[in-house]
């Protein structure tokens, strides 16, 4: 994809260019925990550069209300 579109990076050993993060896992049986906290990590930054308040109240409603009406 990142040939395709441009824009995004590549997470693990085989990257493409500088804008992508080499990671290699130093233990195999920890590795999708390991992807896993840069994936969150990364959630984060994205959400913050964003401008969304982190510690701000959940508003469930809207999201029950989602399920609620893909429900039926």
């Amino acid at each position: 994809m990142k040939d395709v579109k441009d824009h995004d990076f590549i997470i693990g050993p085989n990257v493409i260019d500088h804008e992508d993060f080499k990671f290699i896992s130093a233990c195999e049986v920890f590795k999708p925990l390991l992807y896993g906290a840069i994936i969150q990590t990364l959630a984060y930054k994205l959400a913050k550069d964003q401008g969304r308040d982190l510690v701000a109240k959940h508003d469930k409603f809207l999201m029950q209300s989602y399920f609620i009406t893909h429900g039926k």
